[in-house]
């Protein structure tokens, strides 16, 4: 039994050995051949990451070659039909093998947007001419234009400069010739005249002498008839000549005032009450919104009202607005959005580009500072509301409302210069508001030497006259 057991057990063993090494055998046969498949996965990624960088390489020569064919005014287009295939692939119609590996990109999407935008805001020179391969032209050769251009106008210019100082001097000349042509005729008709009584009075000297020899009655008589008819005649001869000198000059002033006014219709007079505030520097839509140079940096707020003066052909401002518009929102330090409020004329005198901003009572940084507000006087009574009662007050109240300080004014009833004398008036008072007059029945005369007094304290200090109607029109007051 003990011989039986013991060669069991040596059979146990020798068939745990075996099973040992066969598992063993497994696992590494198993581990063997994954480690080639991860060696033939990672060589197959190599060459996909390969690709993918060659396509993406592809994609931004393809970028880089129409960029060049925009901005370079040397070769700009290259291989006409290489930049022509760029150009459909970066439009989504060709077919480069590059095209399939990045459509898939982030990048593909914002280039191609970027491109599509280039062509929709450059020139109608900049578009794709398909037949050359590229743009039809590029930024240099169109920068080249606008300068040709700029200088053709800066000419034209100077030369309208040139004509319209020839054309005063000449206006100028012909009047100092008319003056003078008409005081030499006065002239000469006086020494005429003269001469014509000293005979006059030679004569009648002489037939005093003779009356006391012959009959005085008869002979004074027949003296007189034919003295007077000979004086007749002569002043006759005079007076047709002076009309007709006189018709003469009246006709070259005439001529004169007509070129006068057509020259103030063409130039027209700046008579703009002060300098303008800003300017209209783009206009969105349908022109009902503009932007404005005027922005955070001058206090500009939302609610300023503005009048619109158009540009005379010297670049100064014209005199009557085109219309007004209203500040609705600041974007910038020196940028506004506003809205036209009204216009005089949409079609024959729209807003443009390069348009004047004027209004008299504002200023920058007015509401934070008081020393920039603006300074008035008044004289007479500044209506504003027909029903008012005291309407000298009302004005008060409203010029308060909007941070401009009455220095000086005239009181209607006690017919003084308030509130501080001839001391109101400074160096620093911006206008002179004239109003209509107030009707006094027994102070007639003093008022109109306070008023005398007030405009000349103004005259002196050289403070602008405005009337109160167009004062209150471009500030946008609007009275009932």
């Amino acid at each position: 039994m003990a011989e039986k057991r013991e060669s069991n057990t040596g059979l146990i063993i020798t068939l745990v050995f075996f099973i040992l090494a066969t598992l063993g055998l497994g696992v590494s046969t198993y581990y063997g051949f994954a480690e080639q498949d991860k060696l033939r996965g990672d060589a197959k990624k190599a060459l996909d990451d390969k690709a993918k960088m060659t396509s993406v390489a592809q994609f931004n020569k393809a970028q880089a070659a129409l960029y060049w064919s925009y901005i370079s005014s040397i070769d700009p287009v290259g291989n006409p039909a290489e930049l022509k295939t760029n150009i459909d692939d970066l439009s989504g119609t060709g077919n480069s093998g590059w095209v399939k590996d990045t459509q898939g990109d982030p990048e593909f999407p914002k280039t191609k947007k970027r491109m599509d935008d280039l062509v929709k805001t450059a020139s109608a020179k900049l578009v794709i001419d398909a037949a050359k391969g590229g743009p039809s032209s590029n930024f240099v050769t169109i920068l080249n234009e606008m300068k040709a251009e700029n200088k053709r106008m800066s000419d034209a210019l100077v030369k309208a400069n040139s004509d319209k100082k020839a054309s005063d001097d000449a206006k100028m000349a012909a009047e100092a010739n008319a003056a003078d042509q008409i005081a030499n005729a006065k002239k000469s008709y006086d020494e005429r005249f003269s001469l014509v009584r000293k005979e006059f009075g030679d004569y009648k000297s002489r037939l005093d002498e003779k009356s006391r020899l012959v009959d005085p009655d008869a002979l004074l008589k027949e003296l007189a008839e034919n003295k007077s008819k000979e004086l007749e005649e002569g002043y006759n001869i005079k007076d047709k000549e002076f009309k007709e000198k006189d018709s003469k000059n009246r006709k070259i002033i005439v001529k004169l005032e007509k070129e006068k006014a057509d020259l103030e219709k063409k130039f027209g007079e700046q008579i703009l009450e002060g300098k303008p505030n800003g300017k209209v520097v783009e206009i969105a839509g349908t022109g009902s919104t503009v932007f404005i140079n005027l922005g955070s940096v001058v206090d500009v707020r939302p609610g300023d009202l503005f009048s619109i003066f158009g540009m005379r052909p010297d670049g100064q401002p014209n005199n009557n607005p085109k219309g007004r518009l209203e500040v609705v929102s600041v974007i910038g330090d020196q940028m506004a959005k506003a809205r036209v409020v009204d216009i005089k004329d949409r079609i024959s005198d729209p807003i443009l580009k390069g348009d004047y901003l004027f209004n008299p009572i504002w200023a920058p940084n007015f509401r934070a500072k008081v020393e920039n507000r603006k300074r008035i006087v008044v004289v007479g009574v500044p209506k504003i509301f027909s029903k008012s009662k005291d309407p000298l007050k009302d004005f008060m109240r409203v010029m308060e409302e909007k941070n401009v300080e009455v220095e000086a004014y005239i009181d209607p009833v006690s017919i003084t210069i308030k509130p501080n004398g001839k001391e109101g008036v400074s160096v620093r008072t911006d206008y002179l508001i004239i109003a209509d007059d107030p009707m006094l029945r027994d102070k007639t005369r003093e008022y109109e030497i306070m008023k005398k007094e007030l405009e000349a304290e103004c005259d002196r200090y050289r403070v602008e006259k405005v009337r109160l109607d167009r004062f209150l029109e471009l500030i946008g007051v609007v009275g009932n």
